[in-house]
């Protein structure tokens, strides 16, 4: 279980599973493309792409 707070950008591409409502908790498996920013808890598994 990881914590981590602040920006992440990136692309989410795969299976998620949780919430993302400013605050992340779930997993997610794939890629990830996007935007996140609040506190992110729970599991990344796969390619991480951060900008």
């Amino acid at each position: 279980m990881a914590k981590s707070r602040g920006e992440s950008r990136g692309e989410f591409r795969g299976e998620f599973r949780g919430e993302s409502r400013g605050e992340f908790r779930g997993e997610s498996r794939g890629e990830f493309r996007g935007e996140s920013r609040g506190e992110f808890r729970g599991k990344s598994r796969g390619q991480s792409k951060l900008l």
